[in-house]
């Protein structure tokens, strides 16, 4: 699915969702929004209503100065599932910077077969930069 097409009824929103679209969606009952901060600062100071936290360092796995292997699928089943993740789930991946990893979110629920998801463009800078609602309560699954 390209970025310029409308969401299909296999997904709820486009691959590249932008944050009013978003914003529209929060309370759909399928949708699950990740922040995924290099900065935990980040979430705590303001994000999308309804985002959980994830630990970028969750998506990564190895030794040395960049641990960049996938977790293994025992692993990410877990964290998937402590995230809310279910079959029917659409998964809305964001961060503070410039979208690295959000994108290793997608990029890891890719290899495990969920296709349902989508990345808010611009991240947590463009949602505040069209003065859209912010939460500071932590939002658990």
């Amino acid at each position: 699915m390209s970025a310029d097409h409308p969401a299909s009824e296999d997904h709820l929103l486009p691959l590249i969702v932008e944050p009013g679209a978003l914003a529209a969606s929060l309370d759909h009952p399928d949708l699950l929004i990740v922040d995924v901060p290099v900065n935990p600062d980040s979430y705590r100071q303001g994000h999308v209503p309804g985002a959980v936290y994830l630990d970028f360092r969750y998506l990564m796995r190895g030794e040395g100065p960049v641990p960049n292997d996938v977790p293994d699928v025992a692993f990410l089943s877990q964290l998937f599932s402590a995230l809310g993740l279910t079959r029917n789930t659409h998964v809305v991946a964001y961060d503070d910077e410039g979208g690295g990893w959000a994108a290793r979110l997608l990029w890891t629920l890719e290899l495990i077969g969920h296709t349902r998801y989508s990345y808010l463009n611009g991240g947590i800078h463009a949602w505040r930069d069209e003065g859209l609602d912010e939460s500071t309560e932590q939002t658990l699954p």
